[in-house]
């Protein structure tokens, strides 16, 4: 039984690390994280003054987040009159909606449609259903509704992956079946001394994963926590060749300099291996298999960054039959673009009516790396 799903591809430093390498270097993370963090943490309190202080510190033309709440701290001000509130908060919600951050598109829908009901400037409604339309597609679902209000009937692209978004207002704060040798010979009428296991590679599993990393990406420091489930499937081709396929899917979030960013993601991997019995307790396996993986950054429910990325693994491992019903299974994933990312697995997998024959199966494991660990528990069957 090959263990390969017990933990996850998710994980793998190689892949977030690239990933949140593009992030830290996104226009929408050149920040100053302390000082926006606690200007955000002012507001919530209704400290607006505060709050504007610690935003004046920066350079908000290069913030998302930054210029945004400075927006929202405008709508406060009650020593502005109402126009220049309006007119203010529209200027800062601008520059953030240029740099990408879906909720400051929602907020200026949301002034331009009162300036609109005050006015009746048709000029207002559309530049409000622009700005909501531009909200929803950068992710931001929760503009679906308003899209709807303003133009009854629009066609809308399939669904974006952020479906259960908070509205957040501009004035307020809102991730071994083998029965006997397939060799024709009765597995009975071998001598327990010299009979070897019959390694069954034919399996269904899901797969409940939880994954920590720790690591440094531009001299930034990256506390990563992840969790997932897999559903992971083996079929044996030949006596000594077998595929697998893996899906998995992954939420979680990335912490650094005060801020937390969502993380969500999906992993497919498809592979072919060669496995050889050399002892009778013991199968070497060899393979190849392709990963593709897709993530998403979002902070508070607006998209920062995606990406989609895939490479091959050179897989070594072999299965080691403890008991007749323990199986461990050893691995060790090799970056073929990069053989310096190793990654090493380690997974026992209990066959309730023993390793020959067909059942149910609970394993779990420990995949190891530079930069942390995944552990993973699974149930499947052999068949």
């Amino acid at each position: 039984m090959h263990g390969r799903g017990i933990t996850v591809c998710l994980a793998q430093p190689f892949h977030l690390i690239i990933f949140l390498f593009s992030l830290l270097l996104s226009p929408l993370l050149l920040a100053s994280s302390y000082e926006v963090n606690k200007a955000v943490e002012y507001y919530e309190n209704g400290e607006y003054k505060r709050a504007k202080s610690f935003l004046s510190t920066i350079d908000l033309s290069r913030d998302p987040i930054g210029s945004y709440y400075m927006g929202a701290i405008s709508l406060k001000d009650d020593e502005l009159a109402y126009e220049n509130k309006m007119g203010e908060a529209i200027i800062w919600f601008q520059i953030s909606a240029d740099l990408g951050f879906a909720q400051a598109n929602h907020a200026l829908g949301r002034l331009y449609e009162g300036r609109w009901n005050q006015n009746q400037n048709k000029m207002d409604l559309e530049l409000s259903l622009d700005n909501y339309k531009i909200a929803y597609n950068k992710g931001f679902d929760a503009a679906k509704i308003d899209v709807l209000r303003l133009e009854p009937g629009h066609k809308f692209p399939a669904e974006s992956k952020l479906t259960s978004i908070p509205v957040i207002e501009p004035d307020e704060t809102e991730t071994a079946n083998l029965t006997s040798s397939q060799s024709g010979v009765e597995a009975s009428s071998i001598s327990p001394e010299t009979r070897k296991t019959n390694f069954n590679h034919n399996d269904v599993r899901l797969i409940f994963t939880s994954s920590s990393l720790d690591f440094v990406v531009s001299n930034i420091t990256v506390d990563v926590d992840l969790t997932g489930l897999t559903l992971a499937l083996s079929k044996e081709i030949t006596e000594n060749i077998y595929v697998t396929f893996s899906y998995e899917e992954s939420d979680g979030d990335a912490s650094f300099s005060g801020l937390n960013i969502d993380i969500e993601g999906d992993a497919t991997a498809i592979g072919i291996f060669y496995n050889l019995n050399v002892t009778k307790s013991t199968e070497l396996v060899v393979g190849i298999e392709k990963v593709d993986v897709e993530l998403e950054a979002s902070f508070q429910g607006s998209s920062l960054l995606t990406s989609d990325t895939d490479h091959e693994n050179l897989v070594l491992g072999a299965n080691i039959a403890l008991t007749d019903k323990g199986l461990l299974n050893l691995l060790v994933e090799i970056d073929i673009d990069d053989t310096d990312e190793t990654v090493q697995s380690i997974i026992y997998m209990h066959h309730m009516n023993g390793i020959e024959n067909t059942g149910i199966v609970i394993g779990f494991g420990i995949e190891i790396f530079d930069d942390g660990e995944s552990i993973g528990f699974g149930v499947g069957t052999t068949f």
